[in-house]
């Protein structure tokens, strides 16, 4: 409030203070706040691309999907840099999911792949983007449990990134992401079709990579799909033993919510509802929530 009170006429204060209500559930207030940013915005004659998309946020979560895919399609088309159209863009795709319309998710996808070559990105991001929109295919396929799409989609997805590697000066660095992203994904999509001996295969990999990077952080996706898989094993304890105190809701929401699964297996009902409870009210489009959001809501019906 104070920030709009000394720049009355900057749209960022009243994009924060709508943050805010979002952050809290309040997105009818959220509406308004945002409505004044988008008008000082419009007023300044600067661009809107993100802001729209922020708009578009707040009425998903709001239940106003409809009305959020116009604010999307408007941030697209106003994005003045590809990489501004391009993030609007996997925001949409990631409003299906968080819809649990994984139809409308594949729909959208294939749509926006095809208009990328008119947003003006360099081959290098083209590929990228592909890569990552091919990512969402695979997670929207897989969660309709459409094993052979997902599996078409998880290796499009590393034949673009393939292919925008081969047109970058590889250093040992993004030699090691592009390693390290494919033994991941490819251990998520044997976790997600049950096909755990396999995970553990990846997983391996995935560790002798991660093991090297020199960050507190580097282990964490090894450790929290080794908990999954504890868990689809139906081994709590061992599960837990695997989602450490850097698991939680505010860094890995998607991970956040099978360590819940497997608090409430382990009889820690409280502790689990919390997470649940975060998660579910976690209103900011992200890719983790927009695949556990409603699973966590379930949950706490039950």
């Amino acid at each position: 409030d104070k920030m709009i009170s000394l720049r009355p006429e900057a749209a960022v204060g009243y994009q924060i203070r709508g943050n805010v209500d979002r952050a809290n559930s309040d997105f009818e207030s959220a509406k308004k706040w945002y409505s004044d940013a988008l008008e000082k915005r419009r007023a300044t004659g600067r661009a809107a691309s993100g802001l729209l998309g922020v708009i578009a946020h707040n009425l998903v979560f709001n239940g106003e999907f409809d009305s959020a895919q116009e604010y999307y399609s408007l941030a697209i088309s106003e994005g003045q840099t590809a990489n501004s159209k391009y993030s609007a863009a996997i925001f949409q795709i990631q409003s299906y999911l968080f819809n649990d319309d994984y139809s409308g998710a594949i729909q959208i996808a294939d749509q926006i792949s095809k208009d990328l070559e008119s947003y003006g990105a360099s081959d290098v991001q083209m590929f990228w983007s592909k890569s990552q929109i091919e990512l969402r295919k695979f997670l929207a396929y897989a969660h309709s449990q459409k094993q052979e799409e997902a599996y078409e989609s998880l290796m499009m997805r590393k034949n673009y990134a393939k292919q925008a590697m081969a047109k970058m000066e590889v250093d040992e660095v993004s030699q090691a992401n592009f390693d390290y992203n494919n033994a991941k994904d490819q251990a998520w999509y044997h976790i997600l079709f049950g096909e755990y001996n396999e995970a553990e295969t990846q997983l391996n990999t995935l560790y002798s990579i991660a093991s090297k990077i020199q960050s507190p952080t580097a282990l964490d996706e090894y450790s929290a799909m080794m908990g999954m898989v504890r868990l689809n094993q139906g081994d709590s304890a061992g599960s837990l033993s695997y989602f450490n105190e850097n698991i939680d809701t505010e860094n890995y929401q998607y991970y956040s919510y099978f360590k819940a699964l497997a608090l409430r297996a382990a009889g820690k009902d409280i502790e689990a509802r919390d997470i649940f409870n975060k998660l579910s009210n976690y209103n900011f489009n992200g890719l983790g929530a927009s695949l556990v959001r409603s699973l966590a809501k379930k949950q706490l019906e039950s």
